[in-house]
């Protein structure tokens, strides 16, 4: 847990860079590929104390990290200022609601 918040704190405000400079047509569809590809390596482990493992838990903090950089910074770029606080909390709420049948259906 400490190796992938060292990196986050690295690489975040990088990501939160190029998401402000780089064009959001480019930049949302790699952030959710490279975390597809991620979740898709999960696949391949066969050892949960190898370093693959470790690696690749590292990788998916890091691109879900970018993930939302990426769709807060298009959300907020875009939205009303008025409504901003709504949209994001909306936004939110539909994530933990994912979370949430994450849980029952796989818990």
């Amino acid at each position: 847990m400490i190796v992938s918040v060292v990196f986050g704190i690295l690489l975040v405000p990088i990501c939160g860079k190029i998401a402000d400079t780089c064009n959001p047509k480019i930049v949302l569809p790699f952030a959710f590929f490279s975390r597809a590809c991620v979740i898709g390596m999960f696949t391949f482990i066969k050892e949960p104390n190898g370093y693959y493992a470790y690696s690749i838990s590292v990788l998916l903090v890091l691109t879900t990290a970018m993930e939302n950089v990426t769709v807060d910074c298009l959300l907020l770029r875009n939205a009303d200022r008025q409504i901003r606080g709504v949209i994001f909390g909306a936004g939110t709420s539909c994530g933990f609601i994912g979370c949430l049948i994450f849980s029952l259906v796989g818990g």
